[in-house]
């Protein structure tokens, strides 16, 4: 599939053929980089499985702040992600709004897409277990059929994903999402077939991704204070 900018602003993000997030609900730290590898496959009950593959990356804005960009089979865009609480902390919470979008090919109409998650991630050491509600919405210009025009549908869903740190600047992360359109219908063909996305018919998708770089120590030498006791957490190695 030939790849072209769609859209540029702010806030970009996943694509058509994406509903996962495959990040962490910490933003990385100030100038530090993160790249990203993605790969996974997304079903809708009315069709068969569809892959999907990504490569993203992250720029640390501040420390509370990042930006990211991310091109694979859903077209281009960039995200950004802001934290909500202490991303030092255990738990936090962040939101991570995206726009992104393809221009006329295989789909056969020019798409743009939205997602709106909120990521809240609980601290497992190093490591990171993170559910992220969303909203999303899905946009294709030029549909196919006798009355074509642009076709919108509007989901809500949820992922859950673990960020298990393998060693120092690399992480694993597996994501299982799935969303449920609400409002609106549209059918889009992909090689080979077509997929049609209506209300109440969930979408479901798989992800595994790899992280490189961008290593944040929250855990690192920090202590919770609870009441009068102080409780040590994993130490930096």
């Amino acid at each position: 599939m030939k790849i072209r900018v769609l859209v540029v602003g702010m806030l970009l993000g996943s694509g058509c053929a994406t509903i996962g997030t495959v990040q962490t609900a910490r933003p990385i730290e100030r100038g530090s980089w993160q790249l990203g590898v993605e790969q996974g496959v997304w079903q809708s009950e009315s069709g068969s499985l569809v892959p999907s593959a990504n490569v993203a990356a992250r720029l640390g804005v501040t420390n509370r702040w990042d930006l990211g960009a991310r091109v694979g089979t859903g077209g281009v865009g960039l995200s950004t992600k802001l934290t909500l609480t202490d991303p030092d902390r255990s738990l936090v919470l962040s939101l991570a709004p995206s726009i992104g979008g393809s221009s006329p090919t295989m789909i056969g109409g020019r798409s743009t897409h939205a997602q709106l998650p909120l990521l809240v991630g609980l601290g497992l050491g190093p490591h990171e277990l993170t559910l992220t509600p969303k909203i999303q919405a899905w946009s294709l210009a030029e549909a196919p059929g006798p009355r074509r025009g642009r076709a919108t549908i509007i989901g809500a869903g949820a992922s859950v994903s673990t960020s298990v740190r393998i060693v120092r600047g690399i992480r694993l992360v597996p994501e299982l999402s799935v969303v449920w359109p609400m409002v609106g219908r549209l059918q889009a063909p992909v090689p080979f077939r077509s997929v049609e996305l209506r209300r109440g018919q969930p979408v479901y998708q798989a992800t595994f991704g790899v992280l490189l770089g961008g290593e944040r120590y929250w855990w690192a030498n920090r202590s919770y204070r609870g009441g009068y006791a102080t409780f040590p957490v994993w130490r930096r190695w």
